[in-house]
């Protein structure tokens, strides 16, 4: 069919602007809790010798002591990330970076590395260290959070020490992919190395928003419109 000329200019007027609308960068989502709307973040951490919960606090705590012989385990969690609402499931992820507000990091914890695992399953903020405790397989009298049976192994992300108190970006593409591609998302576990050191970070309840972990996550730009609309221009020349 011989299409009119004035046609022809306002279908390639209208392929312009769908490939300006898509060229403006790479889509970023964010997710903090308290921010834009967003309340779906979870942590906590268990502690060997507490049986109490500690979903509410505002610290999340990592530690092993020999000394004392307290462990603690952190753990933290970003619902909803995926979906329509929010990262398309299925996506390649350029980046993606949590940020934490590191608040103990003298004395133990200036030269420990932190490990964070991928959990395997789920978790609440009202658990306790007996809900992961030694009389349930597969701690075998170790009790705590086990890897693999519980969390992958060897860990998602290595956050090198010294950790100096402040804002940390930790980068953790490669959780957030795996969660893309199909991996159930149940958040990270975090242990911390050499023994006797500790750390700790601000939870989803520290009193200033802008403190508590985000998850920031960036997309590749879309595609499909923009080549559709460069193949829509070459067809009209064809037919000009």
């Amino acid at each position: 069919m011989e299409m009119h000329k004035g046609h022809t200019t306002l279908a390639a007027v209208a392929a312009v602007l769908m490939i300006t609308a898509n060229v403006q960068g790479n889509p970023v989502f964010t997710f903090q809790r308290g921010v834009d709307d967003y309340y779906d973040t979870v942590d906590t951490y268990l502690q060997n010798n507490d049986p109490s919960s500690h979903g509410s606090e505002p610290e999340v705590f990592v530690l092993d002591d020999l000394n004392t012989g307290v462990i603690q385990h952190g753990l933290l969690r970003f619902d909803n990330v995926f979906g329509p609402t929010g990262v398309p499931l299925g996506s390649g992820i350029v980046s993606a970076t949590l940020t934490v507000r590191v608040i103990d990091a003298s004395g133990h914890g200036a030269d420990a590395d932190v490990y964070m695992h991928r959990m395997l399953g789920t978790w609440s903020d009202s658990d306790t260290w007996d809900d992961w405790g030694d009389g349930i397989p597969p701690h075998n009298g170790i009790g705590g959070i086990q890897t693999p049976d519980e969390a992958v192994s060897p860990p998602d992300v290595t956050i090198p020490g010294p950790i100096p108190a402040g804002t940390r970006s930790i980068d953790v593409t490669n959780s957030v992919q795996a969660w893309s591609d199909g991996a159930s998302n149940h958040g990270w576990v975090f242990f911390i190395e050499p023994l006797n050191e500790q750390w700790s970070f601000a939870s989803s309840d520290w009193p200033s928003p802008s403190l508590r972990p985000q998850l920031s996550v960036t997309i590749p730009e879309p595609t499909t419109v923009l080549l559709f609309a460069l193949g829509s221009l070459s067809l009209l020349r064809r037919r000009r």
